[in-house]
């Protein structure tokens, strides 16, 4: 009974590896010659293992904001709202490829709630003027475009491809 409420307590503490571990240990399997702290180093290396690769799982998940799937799970709004709070947001490869459909309104939306509130860095390959014939809704373009041309600063970077070698 008593390895069932330390197993118990170690779940509450969100620490179900080091459960399970000891759930094992308890019954006996293949660690009777091991030492104490070899056993304890074991315990701790895994539940270290994977609480490492849950937050990196997590951090992925977030880090990959996917609108169909944010809209189909009613939690698109909160995700716009957590850009919007964003201090600064960097769009690289800004209007690299054209957008289309729903793309387009979830720009729009993003763009919208961050206008005059916080900073945005758009990164891009060509010049501003092209920029409207890579959103595929001229009228939301037009939004879209008028958001970020009259509050914004330009700030245009020229270098070559090849590297210069001082002697």
């Amino acid at each position: 009974m008593i390895s069932q409420a330390t197993i118990n307590k170690l779940r509450e503490m969100h620490m179900s590896h080091v459960a399970e571990v000891f759930r094992q240990q308890s019954q006996g399997l293949s660690m009777n010659g091991v030492s104490f702290d070899d056993r304890f180093g074991i315990i701790v290396d895994i539940e270290y293992s994977a609480r490492k690769d849950n937050r990196l799982k997590r951090l992925v998940r977030k880090a990959r904001f996917d609108p169909a799937i944010a809209r189909a799970s009613d939690s698109f709004t909160k995700t716009i709202a957590a850009y919007a709070k964003v201090r600064l947001l960097i769009l690289d490869k800004w209007l690299l490829i054209k957008i289309t459909g729903n793309e387009v309104w979830n720009l729009l939306e993003t763009i919208h709630k961050r206008h005059q509130k916080s900073s945005t860095i758009f990164c891009f390959q060509f010049a501003p003027t092209g920029w409207s014939g890579q959103i595929s809704e001229s009228t939301l373009a037009d939004a879209i475009l008028y958001r970020i041309a009259h509050s914004s600063y330009t700030l245009e970077l020229k270098f070559s491809k090849k590297k210069k070698i001082n002697p």
